[in-house]
């Protein structure tokens, strides 16, 4: 991801979902684009929607292996 010092970069609920999952074969990518688009000087964007996306999908039944999902999305979305 190129990005310039002034552009505002919105962040979809699929790259901060890879972006938690380290089992996602898109972590890294998803990593390296975020990374990538602060070191650019750009600004990251997100809405509610998204976050309560985020939400939802970290703690469906099933979808990961994380040991409290509901925990760990909540301390993520709080910023924790």
């Amino acid at each position: 991801m190129v990005t310039t010092a002034a552009e505002r970069v919105f962040v979809d609920t699929n790259v901060l979902i890879h972006c938690s999952l380290r089992q996602s074969p898109w972590h890294p990518a998803a990593i390296q684009a975020l990374h990538g688009c602060i070191q650019a000087g750009g600004e990251l964007w997100l809405s509610r929607q998204v976050l309560r996306e985020y939400i939802a999908v970290l703690t469906r039944p099933g979808t990961t292996t994380l040991t409290s999902p509901a925990l760990t999305a909540a301390a993520d979305v709080a910023g924790k």
